[in-house]
């Protein structure tokens, strides 16, 4: 968050003004003359007012912002962690949910067994096949 001076090795602290003070500023500035004696007033740089009136004019016209907040990416990195967990753990015999969903391995069940294992592939086969050949190949494998 801070810059380094060079001279006293001291840590330079930029000041943090809230979306409420934005709004004032740019209010102010769009009603006033002198936009630097605005900046001097509200102590902040005339640079500052533009760049606020530039972010807050794309956020009126529906813009997405350039920089997403850090809540915001926080919150979708959170959301793909719980999508991937929950993707590990789906147990289905519905194959239109894998249209959703990709899986890196699906198995096949039969009797409580697992008589066959392979990837995305395996379920379109199943699909096209059918479950006869499976139950034929997972009786063949129990023992009688």
């Amino acid at each position: 968050m801070g810059t380094l001076c060079r001279e006293r090795n001291c840590k330079v602290r930029r000041k943090r003004y809230s979306r409420k003070f934005h709004w004032m500023a740019v209010e102010r500035m769009r009603n006033c003359e002198d936009v630097g004696a605005l900046a001097r007033e509200l102590r902040v740089t005339a640079r500052c007012l533009y760049k606020w009136r530039a972010k807050l004019d794309l956020l009126e016209t529906g813009e997405e912002s350039a920089r997403p907040s850090t809540h915001e990416s926080s919150y979708r990195k959170q959301a793909q962690r719980l999508k991937r967990l929950l993707a590990e753990k789906v147990v289905t015999y519905y194959r239109r949910l894998l249209n959703y969903i990709v899986p890196d391995r699906v198995h096949v069940l039969v009797d409580g067994r697992i008589v066959r294992s392979g990837g995305p592939e395996l379920a379109l086969q199943l699909e096209d096949q059918g479950y006869t050949t499976m139950e034929a190949a997972g009786r063949s494998a129990s023992p009688a």
